[in-house]
């Protein structure tokens, strides 16, 4: 794994997690609690273990709905200047029935950052920029309008984007990584966890993964640039380009196949490994996949 693939965000959460580990069910306390919001400010939420769900809505306040554990001491919900926070506070050294199973409704056109560690997060209407993270959860995404990002350590990732072009960068231990209908950028990076992405038009793509298989669909841009890296990951691609593209592929043990009859060549007739080099129409855009034993076939869409 490369040193810049948050390790240091990865261990910390593993951290908290093994803390969360002692928690059970017991009682429940409802609660419900608003403030007024900037409508385009910033809103942060923070929770343990549970489950979060937030939502976009069109009024200037956040409203927080749902139930807590009786051991969680306290539920802040705090307004400090354009930034509203949302936070569970539990008690010094107890974990114990400390779940939180909470709705928040923010003002649609806010930004957004939450962190969960035991618990599922999901976001939806929020038009703001999006930043997520979540140890052991799955974090789902839709209507994903602005420049965003997604961490998980052993969750998966699901975004679904709306109209406009964005960047999305994506991060995942473990975890699978989906996204649906990205027109724009896309970052993406896994340790273990495969990736699955049906994209819109697509200006940059790099993609990297040690051993998790990537999938992808998708049109290119006149100029797109797609880079691909896998340890023993495979890359399956298929792609629609107006103005075509290039092509080049590396394997050391893994194979290189297409769909336009054009046969990969040996690197070396004394040792192993396959090279690949294709163009298609005027080849305006680029594509770039290297693999130590990770198989690599290109298409049309």
């Amino acid at each position: 794994m490369k040193a810049g693939m948050s390790t240091g965000w990865a261990v910390a959460a593993l951290a908290a997690i093994a803390c969360a580990m002692p928690a059970h069910a017991g009682g429940e306390r409802d609660i419900e609690q608003r403030v007024a919001a900037d409508p385009g400010g910033e809103v942060n939420v923070n929770i343990v273990t549970g489950s979060l769900h937030i939502e976009g809505w069109d009024k200037p306040e956040v409203e927080v709905t749902g139930s807590i554990g009786d051991e969680v001491e306290r539920l802040d919900v705090v307004r400090d200047g354009r930034r509203v926070t949302v936070k569970v506070i539990l008690p010094k050294g107890s974990l114990r029935d400390a779940d939180a199973d909470l709705t928040v409704r923010v003002p649609a056109g806010c930004s957004l950052e939450a962190t969960t560690v035991s618990a599922d997060l999901g976001v939806r209407a929020v038009a703001g920029a999006l930043r997520l993270r979540s140890v052991s959860g799955e974090v789902t995404a839709r209507d994903v309008a602005k420049d965003s990002e997604f961490k998980t350590v052993s969750g998966d990732i699901r975004v679904t984007a709306g109209a406009p072009p964005v960047k999305v960068i994506a991060y995942s231990v473990s975890g699978s990584l989906v996204v649906d209908g990205l027109s724009g950028s896309l970052e993406a990076t896994s340790v273990s966890g495969d990736m699955n992405f049906d994209l819109g038009a697509i200006d940059s793509l790099r993609l990297r993964t040690t051993s998790g298989d990537a999938r992808l669909g998708g049109r290119l841009a006149k100029e797109a640039r797609v880079d691909f890296e896998s340890v023993s990951g495979d890359l399956s691609m298929k792609v629609a380009a107006d103005a075509g593209f290039t092509a080049e592929a590396d394997t050391f043990s893994g194979s290189l196949s297409n769909c336009f009859g054009v046969r990969p060549e040996a690197v070396s007739k004394y040792g192993p490994g396959e090279r690949m080099s294709l163009t298609q129409g005027a080849g305006g855009a680029r594509i770039r996949a290297k693999t130590m034993s990770g198989d690599v076939r290109i298409c049309d869409r």
